[in-house]
């Protein structure tokens, strides 16, 4: 019972983070987790327009992902699976998630010049760098309050 105790503590001082984090560029240099940011949020100057991909994946999956915590909170509270274990799979759900919301995208529709540049009208899909700089990390040691805000 002492190292589920300790697993489910390590659970609720933990958190999922998923996104394009700090240190991957592209081949001419830029920052992946700027050209994110540009596309998230969209980029009046360079006529980008918002594409959310993190934060509407998020919103259209937040019961699901309050489930998914719950599921694997039981599982960590059962002796089932570790912290470490549940964080994993919780990660690789977001991961996931997100990759599947850049394939499904369809609107705003990129510009005729942009989709015979590409040769594609994909939305976020040129090279595929950007989703694969889609990643998770798990993020420790966070206070007992902080750590029971829902985060992916």
């Amino acid at each position: 019972m002492k190292k589920i105790m300790g697993e489910i503590l390590v659970f609720k001082t933990s958190a999922v983070a998923v996104g394009v984090f700090e240190g991957e560029r592209r081949q001419d240099g830029q920052m992946m987790s700027t050209i994110a940011a540009v596309h998230e949020y969209g980029s009046p100057k360079r006529k980008v327009p918002q594409r959310s991909f993190l934060r509407s994946w998020a919103t259209g999956h937040a019961q699901e992902i309050q489930e998914a915590i719950a599921r694997e909170y039981k599982q960590v509270g059962i002796g089932q699976f570790t912290a470490e274990m549940a964080l994993k799979r919780l990660g690789e759900y977001g991961q996931a998630g997100v990759r599947g919301r850049i394939r499904e995208m369809k609107t705003p529709a990129l510009s005729d010049v942009t989709i015979q540049r590409k040769k594609s009208s994909a939305l976020l899909i040129d090279t595929g760098q950007l989703i694969n700089t889609i990643r998770y990390r798990i993020l420790r040691g966070l206070s007992l309050i902080r750590a029971t805000r829902t985060r992916v």
